[in-house]
This record gives structure tokens, C-alpha cells and sequence, in this order.
């Protein structure tokens, strides 16, 4: 099977991006933080929904549906300015593939069905829909509605007949810091003493200015490079039963976001700019360490 296309609504930065063309080599070009880090994650969502997923039929909607394995997270994922909205949306995701005549007798043979053009699989997620995503063929004509009844033996076609590898562009430290993050959790799990987690609401208190602070001075470091209007650093709420906070940087260059959820290319300018920073002060600490010290003489 070759994936030809892939559409995506409401997704991160991409509101609707449709039939983006697929070939054996495909080079996504642009501006920096104009969403190409965000189409490659959301075909990297797509396709582990598809290929890694249990399948399983959802009494609620009476219909075969594919478990996320929790690879998409509403509040992260879906648009940030539309989270607010009264009707809320859903993620759209629109696969679609190309069968060699070997693969259209095996899906017959599967699924019970002939298919002429290509198969089409669209793929939502909502807010309450975060564990499951809705499955549906996308097919014009009479067979529609016999292929909308098998939902279940497509699903199963497609995982046996689709591998992909998502090698990352960046790879840091970052996955070790969660297995050590895992481990943690549950050493402080151990852990019953309400003066700890007193201790602990303090130390949120006495740490609030200081966010700010830092806040402020990643502001400074940024304008050199990107136009940020404010930069804030948020913490997750302490507590006895798990590892210690994890921190968000978020910053407001038109719309507050997630640093870790813009382009690579803005992460990297980012960086770039916090590296140089760091060291003009510490160029100016070590200066200010020399000027301070007595001249040395002697005969």
C-alpha cells in the first residue's frame, strides 16, 4: 500500500490543510513556524492510530472505532484558540491509499468487498472522543454503506498491509528524563507525610517571583532573534503522589503557545538564542571577576 494523500483539520497550528500530495520523496518547504514540524506529527498521529491500534466496536456510537493509545491529547493538540468555543470540534485526519492489484484481491478476500479507486480512511478525534478515534471509509456509490458495516475487517486489512518508521529529526535526552521521571513517581508514591506536602505549598509560593524573573530574562533573550511579546513559565502543581513538576515555556509571539509545540525551526532559533545569551553573561560575569580582582606587582 502507498499513501497518496493526507488531509488534516484542527490540528495544532493547521486548521485545514487538504490532499497534501504524497510521493516516494516528499520534502515539506517553508517559512519557520508556519506548521511543517505539525503536518509531520499529524501524519505520524494518523498512522499509529491506524497501525498500532485495538481495534474494538463502541457501544456509544454503535460503530467500529480505533483506540488512540493515548498518541493525541485534546488539550494539546487541538487548536488552542478553538478550545474556548461553545461547539466543540474535532480533529480530522484523511488517509489516503493506493492498492496494487495484489492488495485489491486481498482486501476482497478480507473484507468481502471489491474497491476500483483508492482507499480513503478518515479518522476523527474530539474532546470526548480523546481514547477513541471514529473510523469511516470514505467511498463514493452504492457500496458505501456495505463497507461502512465492516469497519471492523478494513481496520484489520490496513494494519496487515501498512509499516511505517518515524525517525525523529531531533533525538535528545529527553525520553531517558520520562523512564527516570516513571521511576520517581513511584519512589514518592511511598511517600505519606502531610508535612512533606506542606513543605512543598511553600516552596510554590517562595518560587512564583522567581518564575517571573526568569520569564522576564527568556523575553530579553529572545527578542534578539524572534518577535516575542512575552515569555512565561508555568509549573505543574506539586503533590506528595508524583515526581517533581515538570515546567512549560510558554510563549506569546501573537498567541501564547507551548515552546515545545512550535516548529523545530523556531525551537532551534530559540536555543540558538538562549546559548548566546547565556554566554554574553557569562563573558561579562568573567570580566566583572577580573576587573574586581587587586593587581598583582613586585620587584
Amino acid at each position: 500500500m502507498k499513501l497518496k494523500s493526507f488531509s488534516i483539520k484542527n490540528y495544532r497550528s493547521i486548521v485545514k490543510a487538504e490532499n497534501l500530495p504524497l510521493r516516494d520523496l516528499t520534502i515539506l518547504v517553508g517559512p519557520n513556524n508556519e506548521g511543517k514540524s505539525n503536518i509531520l506529527k499529524a501524519l505520524v498521529t494518523a498512522l499509529t492510530i491506524v497501525t498500532e491500534a485495538e481495534a474494538r466496536r463502541s457501544t456509544r456510537y454503535s460503530r467500529y472505532d480505533l483506540h488512540s493509545l493515548n498518541n493525541f491529547q485534546w488539550d494539546r493538540d487541538f487548536p488552542v484558540h478553538l478550545q474556548d468555543k461553545r461547539e466543540k470540534g474535532t480533529c480530522t485526519f484523511i488517509l489516503e491509499f493506493e492498492l496494487s492489484p495484489e492488495e485489491r484481491e486481498k482486501f476482497k478476500q478480507v473484507v468481502g468487498n471489491t474497491i476500483s479507486g483508492n482507499l480513503k480512511l478518515k479518522l476523527e478525534i474530539g474532546e470526548k472522543l480523546e481514547s477513541y478515534a471514529k473510523f469511516e471509509v470514505i467511498i463514493q456509490g452504492p457500496g458505501k454503506q456495505s463497507l461502512s458495516s465492516k469497519r471492523l475487517q478494513i481496520a484489520a486489512f490496513v494494519k496487515d498491509h501498512l509499516e511505517f518508521v518515524y525517525i525523529p529529526a531531533i533525538r535528545t535526552v529527553e525520553n531517558t528524563n520520562r523512564v527516570i521521571e516513571r521511576m520517581l513517581s513511584r519512589s514518592f508514591l511511598a511517600l505519606e507525610d502531610p508535612e512533606y506536602e506542606k513543605l512543598l505549598e511553600q516552596i510554590e509560593h517562595l518560587r512564583k517571583p522567581v518564575l517571573e524573573r526568569v520569564g522576564e530574562s527568556l523575553k530579553e533573550s529572545l527578542k534578539a532573534i524572534l518577535p516575542v511579546k512575552g515569555v512565561r513559565i508555568e509549573m505543574g502543581k506539586s503533590s506528595i503522589r508524583s515526581a517533581p513538576p515538570r515546567f512549560r515555556v510558554l510563549v506569546d509571539d501573537g498567541a501564547e503557545t507551548d515552546l515545545g509545540l512550535k516548529g523545530d525551526g523556531i525551537i532551534s532559533l530559540a536555543t540558538i538564542a538562549l546559548v548566546r545569551q547565556s554566554s554574553l553573561r557569562e563573558i561579562a560575569s568573567i570580566k566583572s571577576l577580573i576587573r574586581s580582582r587587586p593587581e598583582v606587582g613586585g620587584n
